[in-house]
């Protein structure tokens, strides 16, 4: 972003006062280049490339161009690279977290204490400008000692530093059906509607109901998927989801998150 008033900016935690010099100055500049990390503009190809490269071609990476329309800049998504369809199912599930603003993959290295760096997954943040750092895994039985070990070493020094950071497990993330129907839901919008928006469509469509999407989407367009897919709309995820699916029950107001 080149006009200094459109930069995100990244809030500052309370340190422990235990904390050493060095410790804060490490802390801070993790929080600098988080910062920067949400600031830089991405490639002519509409990818955000992160602070390491997809493993294309490695045996065991199948890496996913992830369309991100939460961080559209200017009306046109943007794309992350990653590395594995259980990224790419927590991406959608950042879409889906009204909570947050805005994120990253991949966008910067954790220094260890024994000299090695830990990349992060992905860096969400919230209203407040925060960041929460998040570390996807399958588990830890999956996952080797040495990966686990870097992880867990990652944790203690953020939170050290009184950064959040998360490690999250496949069985925390939607599969099967219920990834099927977010992801068909993902697909139904083209753009995040603005919360003015989402509150008219809200206050408008409930004497609609029950209705079937099919019908709502065509009396009040594609921005019935998106309040379907961040659960304004209340949905059946476990049932299979299309334009006959009966929809009788919506949030009050989408006011709480953005």
């Amino acid at each position: 972003m080149s006009n200094e008033d459109d930069r995100i900016r990244i809030a500052r935690p309370q340190c422990s006062s235990d904390l050493t010099a060095t410790a804060l100055e490490r802390c801070e500049a993790i929080l600098v280049a988080t910062e920067e990390a949400f600031n830089v503009a991405p490639m002519i190809t509409g990818e955000q490339r992160g602070c390491r490269k997809p493993a294309a071609g490695v045996v065991g990476f199948r890496v996913e161009r992830f369309p991100s329309k939460k961080n559209a800049r200017d009306g046109v998504n943007i794309y992350f690279s990653c590395e594995s369809s259980l990224e790419s199912a927590f991406a959608l599930e950042l879409e889906r977290n009204r909570s947050f603003q805005a994120f990253v993959s991949q966008a910067l290295a954790v220094p260890l204490p024994d000299g090695t760096k830990q990349i992060v997954d992905f860096i969400a943040l919230d209203w407040e400008g925060i960041p929460h750092y998040r570390e996807v895994k399958v588990s830890p039985s999956k996952t080797s000692h040495r990966a686990m070990e870097k992880v867990m070493t990652a944790q203690r020094v953020m939170r050290g530093w009184g950064l959040d950071y998360q490690i999250v497990y496949a069985d925390e993330l939607p599969c099967g059906l219920p990834l099927s129907n977010l992801r068909y839901l993902y697909s139904q919008y083209t753009c995040v509607p603005t919360a003015v928006t989402q509150e008219l469509i809200l206050e408008r469509l409930r004497a609609y109901l029950p209705s079937t999407y099919g019908a709502l989407r065509q009396q009040f367009g594609e921005e019935v998927a998106f309040l379907m897919f961040v659960g304004l709309l209340e949905v059946d995820l476990s049932k299979p989801v299309n334009y006959e699916t009966v929809l009788t029950r919506c949030a009050t107001t989408a006011h709480g998150h953005r």
